[in-house]
């Protein structure tokens, strides 16, 4: 038996009998989820939400909060911003979906987290195409396109802005985030939706005119 070995199982019998405990620490499997219980699957619960706001959430909120607007966008080891600080549409509406999914998950942090699900929807309003369409989906600090391509409107992106408006709308009493999610779903039915052969176009002008891939 190895030196590291030895460590793990000094205490527990051997290190079968640890592999064994810590088994019974993972994730249940179907029947175990079966089995598992009343204070058991509480506990489970309690230190898996525990896990989430101490290794994840607080590590993220309010450090993203970037005060020229939006959010930051990555980190070096130390958590210190790292790399290019455009805004990009996607990510910009995923964190508010998730600052706005655990307002509404935790009440006793909702103050909190809707003050970033409103500096998230300032950045948004920001990034507004004012050639017709609904997003830009690259822009700087102050929302300016970043190229011409960032006119161009994406179903992907716009589907994420949509996913974080929706979440925005549950928890912002003010209506202004269910009025942009309101009008990012007219856009993309009106201007994205086939209505001849079914389905969704995945990029459009900024008038709503499809862009089409020639076929070969």
């Amino acid at each position: 038996m190895g030196h590291a070995a030895r460590r793990l199982g000094a205490g527990s019998g051997n290190v079968h009998d640890l592999g064994w405990r810590l088994k019974r620490r993972q994730a249940p499997g179907r029947e175990g989820a079966v089995a598992m219980r009343g204070e058991a699957a509480l506990a489970w619960a309690e230190e898996l939400e525990a896990s989430l706001a101490k290794d994840l959430i607080d590590l993220w909120f309010p450090r993203c909060i970037h005060p020229a607007g939006g959010f930051h966008q990555g980190y070096d080891r130390r958590w210190q911003p790292v790399g290019e600080e455009d805004r990009f549409l996607v990510f910009q509406s995923r964190v508010v979906w998730s600052a706005a999914t655990l307002a509404e998950a935790w009440p006793n942090r909702k103050d909190e987290l809707l003050e970033i699900v409103r500096h998230g929807l300032e950045m948004l309003a920001r990034m507004r195409s004012d050639r017709g369409g609904m997003f830009r989906t690259s822009t700087d600090p102050a929302g300016n396109a970043l190229s011409e391509d960032a006119e161009l409107q994406a179903a992907y992106p716009l589907a994420f802005a949509l996913f974080g408006l929706g979440a925005a709308a549950r928890v912002d009493e003010s209506g202004t985030a269910l009025d942009l999610a309101r009008e990012t779903h007219r856009w993309i039915e009106t201007h994205l939706w086939d209505a001849e052969r079914g389905g969704y176009y995945e990029l459009a002008l900024p008038d709503g005119t499809p862009v089409l891939s020639p076929r070969g």
